[in-house]
């Protein structure tokens, strides 16, 4: 919404597209890679922030698999606790994670997905 738009392509490009604001006194730079949106901006710091940026870039290509159901947590059991479950009430769901993925169950996100059939883990 601004009537003129002050970022420029960065002359170092970061990621697939990458843009900063030439001149500004916080240091501000925005890539993509892939399907991830980064922005970093440094404000009131002598910190090299291109560097910083870049580094970010490497620890996001370091992640990239190729085959994402692999990386995916295994889940051993599914463990309803209601005895019954009632239409549009609230239940207790726990998964019980294989064994080489329980040491940090706290770094997944589980969701479930409906239809009007089914529920889906």
């Amino acid at each position: 919404m601004m009537m003129e738009i002050h970022f420029k392509k960065s002359d170092c490009p970061i990621g697939a597209l990458s843009v900063t604001i030439p001149g500004a006194e916080d240091k501000t730079y925005i890539w993509f890679f892939r399907n991830i949106y980064f922005y970093v901006r440094g404000m009131d710091t002598d910190v090299d922030i291109e560097a910083f940026a870049r580094r970010i870039q490497l620890i996001a290509e370091s992640g990239v698999v190729e085959e994402l159901h692999s990386h995916l947590p295994r889940i051993e059991k599914i463990e309803i606790v209601s005895p019954v479950v009632n239409a549009h009430k609230e239940f207790l769901v726990r998964w019980i994670l294989d064994a080489d993925d329980a040491f940090d169950p706290e770094r997944y996100c589980f969701d479930f997905r409906y239809n009007e059939q089914a529920l889906t883990l």
